[in-house]
């Protein structure tokens, strides 16, 4: 089951991008432990259910691999923009969070 939250960030983006996010939330956020990301082949298979929702037939396998390049080379992007938030969010919010600390020691 997959629950969508933050709507507040909701917009128009790159499935790439969404999908590499989703990987590395797995990872957590005061704790992270990189280990509980999905591996290739979970992602693969993640990935292979997605493109067959989407595409409402079975994926080829060069649908399936450009969808894994995107993933990986936009789980550097999902990184970036997250340290950016982190950097946006010291100094901003009133929430007691140490936005840098966390951020710089989960990236």
């Amino acid at each position: 089951k997959v629950s969508f939250i933050d709507y507040e960030y909701a917009g128009f983006n790159y499935q790439g991008f969404d999908i590499a996010n989703h990987f590395c939330e797995y990872a957590g956020v005061q704790n992270v432990d990189y280990s509980l990301c999905p591996s290739i082949e979970e992602k693969r298979s993640w990935i292979i259910q997605y493109l067959n929702f989407f595409l409402q037939h079975p994926p080829s396998t060069e649908d399936v691999e450009e969808m894994m390049r995107n993933s990986i080379i936009f789980e550097a992007a999902a990184h970036f923009f997250w340290s950016i938030w982190a950097l946006v969010q010291s100094q901003n919010s009133s929430i007691d969070f140490d936005y840098l600390g966390s951020e710089i020691n989960n990236e």
